[in-house]
C-alpha cells in the first residue's frame, strides 16, 4: 500500500513540527518516505470597513495564508499505519490520509 498525507494549516511552523514528528517515527520504523513536498501558499485578502457610517474610506486589510504539504510513504502495511498515526498532532494542523493500493 501507498499512503499520501496532506497537511493543511494556517501556520507553517506547526506544519513543520508535525512533519518532524512523523518523519522521526517513520525513520524509526524504517519506512521509505518521499517528501516533504511543500505546495505554494494561498493568500486570501480581506478588506473590512472600520466605521461604516462616517468614514467609508477607512478600511482594515487582513491577509489569511494557507499552507499545504504532502508526504508520500511508498510501502506501508496496516500495523505500521496504526503505529504511525499514534503521533501527537497539534489540532491546528489538519491531516488528510489517502491510501493507494
Amino acid at each position: 500500500m501507498k499512503l499520501r498525507l496532506l497537511l493543511k494549516s494556517f501556520s507553517n511552523y506547526h506544519i513543520n513540527m508535525v512533519i518532524a514528528k512523523i518523519l522521526n517515527r517513520a525513520q524509526r520504523m524504517q519506512l521509505p518516505i518521499r517528501g516533504p513536498i511543500f505546495l505554494p501558499k494561498k493568500t486570501t485578502l480581506l478588506n473590512i470597513l472600520r466605521s461604516p457610517h462616517i468614514n467609508k474610506d477607512a478600511r482594515d486589510q487582513i491577509a489569511i495564508e494557507k499552507y499545504k504539504t504532502i508526504l508520500l510513504i511508498t510501502r506501508i502495511n496496516k500495523t505500521q499505519l496504526t503505529h504511525l498515526l499514534r503521533v501527537n498532532i497539534n489540532p491546528i494542523v489538519k491531516i488528510l490520509l489517502q491510501l493507494v493500493t
